[in-house]
């Protein structure tokens, strides 16, 4: 599985593109997320190679998205436990 951000000042959205197992072991790990919410690295995950963009899901109570963290290439994804479970995956 790959990713990119793509950034607009209207909506900005992260691309995932991937096989059929890929996009299970994503709905495996926000499944998880949404279980126990905690910061996690797309990075960090075996099943994503690696894209010179570093994006971090991390746990929010109030309404998610995505926004460029400080550093260059730096992304947080924020969701709710709920909105991790209605994604499309």
């Amino acid at each position: 599985m790959r990713f990119g951000f793509m950034e607009s000042e209207v909506h900005p959205a992260l691309l995932m593109w991937g096989d059929g197992n890929d996009l299970l072991q994503l709905a495996s790990l926000l499944r998880i997320f949404a279980a126990h919410p905690r910061d996690v690295s797309l990075s960090a995950v075996g099943f994503i190679s690696p894209t010179g963009e570093t994006v971090i899901i991390r746990p929010t109570r109030e309404e998610g998205g995505i926004v460029r963290a400080d550093e260059a290439g730096c992304f947080d994804w924020f969701l709710t436990p709920e909105s991790a479970l209605d994604l499309p995956c």
